[in-house]
């Protein structure tokens, strides 16, 4: 046997077989301590009280051992102003006044303050085992009860390990961690007593917040039992190259039972790797967390549903230029604009030119027979519609040149008539006196003149010539522009 104990009476047992059979609780009520009679004595199961009683008062607590179900542990404190005197014994008392169970305690003395000069608070705590802890009632006077410094200290660690809000660890894995000696964690180094994040166990129910060792790890006095690990259980992460830096919380629904439940831990807060400034969108988490980025180029890679993206645009104005492929018409410039050709005769790339080769064919002619084709030739020439049957350039076909041409006309001219009439004329007589000789007219006198008269022609006309005048065509007033084909 130890050499300081605590033992259940027989009046104590017999009281407890007395309450199971009825089905009552065990009811404790008080703690007495006595000097022993002057001495240290083995106490045994028949005492029924204490040899000499100094002191009587109520249990302050009465609590499970946590290791050993069947232990339970009774606390009282004795207060300063009492004492003068040795504890060497100590009794735990029914509410029916009967001494359950004695303790041979070591010999402490208690001063009492009047008289020593000094005081203390005296701590007792007993341990004694009992076949049923459950049935085991303490019955507190919570006017008179108090709390000693060991209990209150126990109390708050206990009380702060069962806050969400946990002491903050050094480093959280990125993946599964082998639970036993030093290593790197996140690149961080650790070493034996350092407080560890496992959130990704390939068993999830072995995810938590460990303490390392050189051997086996154990789980943090804060989050060691299912009263510790509750839903929204949160830490923060110190160091490490992924996780420093962050906050994480334990997402898992209760109720918990550590070391069956899965725990699932997610990053709250915290490094994602985005750097301000480095993206014009990011991908946002359920907790608002930027992770991921990029940089879009794209009417869809901003999100926008209400604008035409580029692709659109594009099909839509090819849509619209595709339409008007073979279009002609001029340009007050020396040079085409862009989606237009000189309409010069050229040999152009039926490849290149695919769509105005599809509409025009080679009705202009076919380049060189198999990669081009030619383009029509407007240089200097007026444009004009294509008959369509209404008459007025019938035969035409389409697309042909047409030469120089003015409306089919004639030009009259004429000179005044005059009428039937003749013309006088006169004459010198041309022989000189002494001269014999005929004249035009016979036997003239040879000297003097006269005026015969020619013979009538009748009515008449004279021809007439006209001058020519313009140039090697027929135009109107024009202005020289540029003509093109839309390609």
């Amino acid at each position: 046997m130890a050499d300081y104990y605590t033992l259940l009476t027989n009046a104590g047992i017999a009281y407890e077989t007395a309450c199971k059979a009825a089905g009552v609780p065990i009811k404790l009520s008080q703690i007495s301590v006595g000097d022993g009679g002057g001495a240290v004595y083995n106490p045994a199961a028949t005492a029924t009280a204490l040899k000499r009683e100094v002191w009587r008062g109520p249990l302050n607590a009465l609590f499970q051992d946590e290791k050993n179900p069947s232990w339970l542990l009774a606390e009282v404190t004795i207060p300063p102003d009492v004492g003068g005197w040795y504890v060497r014994e100590a009794g735990l008392w029914t509410d029916t006044g009967i001494l359950y169970a004695i303790v041979k305690y070591p010999e402490s003395f208690k001063p009492v303050l009047a008289t020593s000069g000094s005081g203390k608070e005296f701590y007792i705590r007993s341990i004694f085992e009992t076949s049923n802890a459950a049935l085991v009632t303490l019955l507190i006077d919570d006017t008179v009860v108090k709390a000693t410094r060991a209990w209150v200290m126990g109390y708050l660690s206990d009380e702060l390990a069962r806050l969400d809000g946990k002491q903050s660890v050094r480093a959280a894995a990125t993946a599964n961690v082998v639970l036993s000696g030093a290593q790197q964690i996140d690149g961080v180094a650790v070493v034996a007593g350092d407080r560890v994040l496992l959130p990704y166990q390939t068993l999830a129910k072995d995810s938590g917040i460990w303490v390392v060792s050189n051997n086996g790890w154990s789980r943090a006095f804060d989050a060691n039992s299912s009263t510790k690990v509750t839903p929204g259980l949160t830490v923060m992460v110190e160091e490490g190259v992924t996780n420093g830096d962050s906050l994480w919380h334990l997402t898992t629904n209760g109720p918990i039972t550590l070391g069956t439940t899965a725990l699932i831990f997610e990053m709250l807060a915290g490094r994602t790797g985005i750097l301000p400034g480095s993206y014009r969108g990011v991908t946002v988490d359920k907790y608002g967390r930027a992770i991921a980025g990029d940089n879009p180029t794209t009417v869809a890679g901003y999100g926008l549903t209400d604008v035409y993206t580029k692709v659109q645009v594009e099909a839509l104005a090819l849509g619209v230029a595709g339409d008007r492929v073979g279009e002609v018409t001029h340009f007050a410039m020396t040079t085409p604009p862009a989606g237009f050709l000189k309409r010069n005769g050229a040999a152009v790339s039926r490849t290149t030119y695919a769509a105005l080769f599809a509409r025009i064919g080679t009705l202009y002619g076919a380049g060189d027979g198999s990669t081009t084709f030619n383009l029509p030739d407007s240089r200097a020439h007026f444009d004009r519609g294509v008959d369509d049957g209404r008459n007025l350039d019938p035969g035409r076909v389409f697309g042909s040149a047409q030469t120089s041409q003015n409306a089919a006309h004639v030009h009259t001219g004429s000179a005044a008539v005059a009428g039937n009439h003749t013309h006088s004329m006169w004459i010198n007589l041309d022989r000189g006196p002494g001269t014999d000789g005929n004249a035009i007219w016979g036997d003239e006198p040879y000297y003097g003149s006269t005026g015969p008269t020619t013979s009538a022609a009748g009515d008449h006309t004279h021809s007439i010539t006209i001058a020519s005048s313009g140039g090697p065509e027929a135009r109107p007033l024009n202005t020289a522009f540029l003509a093109c084909i839309k390609y």
